[in-house]
């Protein structure tokens, strides 16, 4: 009984496939894209979906979870030059600015309530008055 429903589930599989074939043969490629010249990206790259224990990433998760100890947050800048620093808000609030490449923030979880939810946006401008911004929800369960 079971043999005959993993056939049948496999046979149709695999009809599934021969019918989305086609289309994703004629899919387009993408443009390539002028680094030099696109629009400034800030993208935040650390803490990703995941549980974190004293900034290690121990578990996947499906949102950032820091169970305790502080947490480092790396960003990544595109183009990476030409750019003039970023801001770190949490809730809203202003926390540092950072002048200059390679941006790394550690925050100190040790002052918020427990079981919190926090609103972290990175914002990176340019000398030229630019900007773009990135943010993520992280949750705090523990000091």
């Amino acid at each position: 009984m079971h043999k005959n429903i993993l056939i049948c589930v496999g046979i149709t599989i695999l009809l599934l496939g021969f019918a989305v074939q086609p289309s994703i043969a004629t899919v387009q490629p993408k443009e390539e894209i002028d680094i030099e010249y696109s629009p400034l990206q800030v993208t935040i790259t650390k803490p990703e979906n995941g549980i974190y224990i004293n900034n290690h990433k121990v578990l996947p998760f499906f949102v950032p979870l820091i169970l305790c100890g502080a947490i480092t947050i790396e960003v990544e800048v595109i183009p990476n030059d030409g750019w003039a620093g970023m801001e770190f808000y949490l809730n809203g609030v202003l926390q540092q600015i950072i002048i200059g490449p390679g941006p790394v923030y550690e925050i100190s979880l040790s002052s918020w309530t427990l079981f919190s939810k926090i609103n972290l946006e990175v914002i990176a401008f340019t000398y030229d008055g630019n900007s773009a911004s990135d943010e993520i929800t992280i949750w705090r369960v523990f000091r």
